[in-house]
């Protein structure tokens, strides 16, 4: 069975397929073709339709792929380059929900260490999977594991 994000980026597709004229639809188009692309193989490497949790980890990653590019473009003085990146990310996170903010990442942080720790550098992993595991039950925010880890580590130094 077809995720209902699954459904919703085919049917942008059938959308900018048919806005072909403009050159923003243009761009959707291409970001669509290249993250369905993705989905088809990723579905085909594990034999099973994807859950929507599993399309938006896809998502992630291919934000944070262009993330990377734009900072080797910027570096390497082609910023026509970068911006088309940056448009293509603009792009992706319409389809991302929104992520914890800083101050909702140290409150849970907070109220794992009070209830689970103490915790110091040695059980930083056990730490680190304690708060990803409450952050995971909220499904509708997204996690990002890199802020989380840098926020834990300051809290334990």
């Amino acid at each position: 069975m077809v995720s209902l994000l699954q459904k919703k980026l085919e049917d942008d597709l059938t959308a900018a397929l048919k806005d072909r004229d403009n050159p923003q639809a243009k761009l959707r188009l291409d970001v669509l073709r290249l993250l369905i692309s993705s989905l088809k193989n990723k579905r085909i490497d594990t034999g099973a339709d994807l859950s929507d949790a599993e399309i938006l980890t896809l998502i992630q990653k291919a934000v944070k792929e262009r993330e990377d590019s734009i900072s080797m473009y910027t570096k390497g003085g082609r910023e026509e380059l970068a911006k088309k990146e940056e448009d293509e990310i603009t792009i992706l996170r319409t389809y991302l929900p929104e992520g914890f903010s800083k101050e909702e990442v140290n409150e849970i942080i907070a109220k794992v260490i009070a209830e689970k720790g103490p915790f110091d550098q040695k059980s930083f992993g056990r730490a680190m999977n304690e708060v990803l595991t409450i952050m995971r039950l909220d499904n509708a925010k997204l996690v990002d594991a890199a802020i989380v880890s840098q926020i834990l580590k300051e809290k334990l130094s």
